[in-house]
């Protein structure tokens, strides 16, 4: 399945009108996750809802991330080499 969607739009026959502002409003639109984005939140005139999951993965992962324990990019624990 493609990752741009052209799947769902050619089985649901989804029509691409406003495709440019809905890619311009979700530009402007701040993830609502306070404790990760506290100030563009206080300042945003558009927050998307994280969702409970969303939140019970991303919050707990967060301090591993800073640490360097996880890999985000590549969602993998990184290999420790013996000393």
């Amino acid at each position: 399945m493609a990752a741009d969607g052209s799947a769902n739009r050619a089985v649901y026959a989804f029509e691409d009108d406003g495709t440019e502002l809905a890619a311009a409003t979700q530009a402007q639109a701040v993830y609502g996750m306070p404790e990760l984005h506290r100030k563009e939140i206080a300042g945003a005139r558009l927050v998307a809802n994280p969702g409970c999951y969303a939140t019970s993965v991303i919050l707990p992962l967060k301090p591993l991330v800073a640490a360097g324990w996880w890999i985000w990019s590549m969602g993998l624990w990184p290999t420790r080499r013996a000393a």
